[in-house]
């Protein structure tokens, strides 16, 4: 693909991508606006329309508490005088009032006198039965115990709902005691639900709570609406919205849904406002893209075109003598003089580099031959080492039969079994005897290393029970401790599987580590050996409570012959090549070795093995290889 047509692609794609963002943007940020409104717009109409019935109890309170605060119904209530009946509910007062229902229930609570009037009709009815249930004695309607108390609100009757309030019969001066209650009630019938919907100039549509199935959009929000959310707004459509309110009688149930519907011009006129906006886009990006396209195609891409043809003519000839054309006076322009410049240093540093190959080519032959050399000699070296370890192994196994002798007739002296010796003569053979296992101690610690280093030393790897092998360790070095007072802890971890080790050169790595600590750790002092579980692997950790090892010298001590020049150390002796012994020792293992130290605070050792799967020691049977069942 051309220059051109990969530019052409990368500005339609930015420009498509550029529509498809701002589209999401605008679709996102200007349809929420827009619907925000219609929500609003939509739940102030819902508002409307309870307000507008929340007036009309207000009215029907303020004609309540008229009636009942007058000298006539005080006296009324308490003697039924046939006067009153006959001036104040004829037929003209239900209709004038609008009223289906006046109640007069005296302070028994018994209703002395009720007229149901049927307002579509304009005749007197019966009062309903369904409404006496709502008039017990002592009931929320027909009791007041306070002169200010009014109940009003909604109660929901088989034929339709009514509005309906009660308050305390009281005389004209609104003074008690309070003589019984007046009820007035007007049907939220389907006259009445029309005449507040001429009011507020709304579509309402009322349904009852208690009526099932419901209509599919009520029976979808019911479970939605209560006391925390009171009206829901929810689209019916492309060209409707509608609002849902949930309405309560006058013991807080809910009883009646209101549903407010209106045409959806908000959300229309957001559409059209988008997509006017995105044409309008469309266009003036499209003249944009193309201008842009004239412009970078003139000023940019014609002539990369020819820089591109003169660098492709000399890497296809070869010729560095050519040279790329120039014009211009902008980057391209510097583009092409740095080209020009660099074919120049190429050329020069081509004809620098055949001259150099020559001379490398000469230092490669001496090199190669100088190599041969070098491996000839690493070859002998090898082969002295090897050597070296074999004498030193052969030396140490030689020395080792002359020296046991000397031992054994020293102690045998020493016991005086040979006759009787003078102290002068036993401090003597003391010194012989202290001298020849000193030197027996070195020449087996050479003999270690040598074999180690000869690669003799094969591993009898196995399951150990760490536990078991520390055990008997303490009780081998408990001649190394006693006469210097030190005390040895040992903490190894519950259920520790068993480690895969050679038995014999693990016990000799212990054995060395304590043996290191005791000599650099005072008279008195603590020592403590430790075993946990870190993974797959046992971390075993060797601590006193020492003279510690300066920190340029934590490395020199795994060397052969390092011994560190501290006055406890010339005085306790020692042949410098335990700690070499153990890391050979633990490296052959797969393990590592490694030490913590503070100077003057103490060491602490540390040596790791691969634990077995899922072997543990037997606590009933030490060095037992079943698994420990509590574990």
């Amino acid at each position: 693909m051309t220059l051109r047509s990969k530019t052409l692609l990368t500005v339609g794609i930015v420009f498509l991508a550029l529509i498809i963002i701002l589209y999401i943007i605008s679709q996102t940020l200007l349809m929420r606006s827009f619907a925000r409104l219609e929500e609003q717009r939509t739940r102030q109409n819902v508002e409307q329309a309870l307000n507008a019935l929340s007036n009309d109890l207000l009215t029907l309170k303020s004609l309540t508490s008229d009636w009942a605060s007058w000298d006539d119904t005080y006296a009324f209530v308490e003697d039924v005088n046939q006067d009153y009946i006959q001036t104040n509910l004829v037929d003209d007062t239900f209709t004038e009032l609008r009223l289906n229902l006046m109640l007069f229930v005296n302070s028994s609570g018994q209703m002395v006198h009720g007229k149901a009037f049927d307002l579509q009709n304009e005749e007197e009815m019966t009062v309903p039965e369904s409404l006496l249930s709502y008039l017990p004695p002592g009931g929320l309607l027909v009791s007041h115990s306070d002169p200010e108390s009014i109940v009003r609100g909604i109660i929901l009757l088989p034929e339709n709902p009514m509005l309906i309030v009660s308050a305390p019969i009281l005389t004209s001066e609104d003074e008690g005691p309070v003589r019984g209650a007046l009820i007035l009630g007007r049907y939220l019938d389907s006259s009445e639900i029309e005449r507040l919907s001429g009011q507020t100039r709304l579509p309402l549509t009322i349904y009852r709570y208690d009526r099932s199935p419901a209509p599919g959009d009520f029976q979808t929000l019911v479970p939605f609406l209560s006391e925390e959310i009171p009206v829901l707004i929810r689209p019916l459509g492309k060209q409707s919205v509608a609002g849902y309110a949930l309405m309560r009688d006058i013991y807080d149930k809910p009883v009646l849904l209101m549903r407010v519907d209106m045409p959806r011009d908000i959300y229309a006129q957001g559409q059209d406002t988008l997509a006017y906006f995105i044409l309008s886009l469309l266009a003036v990006g499209a003249v944009l893209g193309v201008t842009a396209l004239l412009f970078l195609d003139r000023q940019v891409l014609s002539r990369l075109t020819r820089l591109s043809r003169g660098v492709s003519s000399i890497g296809t000839s070869g010729d560095l003598s050519v040279r790329v054309p120039i014009s211009g006076k902008d980057e391209l322009s510097k583009l092409g003089v740095a080209l020009n410049v660099m074919v120049e240093t190429l050329e020069r540093s081509s004809n620098m580099l055949k001259r150099k190959n020559e001379l490398l080519d000469a230092q490669t032959k001496d090199l190669q031959s100088k190599a041969e050399e070098l491996t000839a000699q690493r070859r002998e070296v090898e082969k002295a080492n090897q050597r070296k370890s074999e004498f030193m192994a052969n030396m140490s196994h030689e020395l080792r039969s002359p020296l046991n002798v000397i031992i054994g007739f020293a102690e045998l002296m020493i016991d005086e079994l040979s006759g009787k010796i003078d102290q002068e003569q036993k401090q003597c053979l003391n010194d012989i005897l202290n001298s020849g296992q000193h030197l027996l101690s070195l020449v087996n610690d050479v003999l270690d290393l040598s074999r180690i280093e000869s690669g003799k030393v094969e591993l009898k790897s196995g399951k150990v029970a760490l536990e078991r092998l520390i055990a008997s360790l303490t009780r081998t070095v408990m001649p190394i401790l006693s006469p210097r007072k030190q005390s040895l802890d040992v903490d190894v971890e519950s259920c520790l599987p068993l480690v895969y080790a050679d038995e014999g050169n693990l016990a000799q790595v212990l054995l060395n580590l304590v043996d290191n600590a005791s000599k650099f750790t005072p008279d008195e002092g603590k020592l403590k050996v430790e075993a946990v579980r870190v993974g797959d692997w046992c971390r075993v950790s060797v601590i006193d409570n020492g003279i510690g090892i300066k920190k340029e010298d934590q490395e020199r001590i795994f060397e052969p012959f390092i011994r560190l020049e501290e006055p406890l150390v010339r005085e306790r002796g020692g042949t410098g090549l335990g700690l070499t012994v153990v890391k050979q020792l633990i490296e052959k293992h797969g393990g590592r070795v490694w030490v913590e130290s503070e100077y003057g605070r103490g060491s602490q050792f540390n040596f790791t093995l691969p634990l077995t799967n899922g072997d543990f020691r037997n606590p009933g049977e030490p060095g037992s290889e079943k698994e420990d069942t509590d574990c």
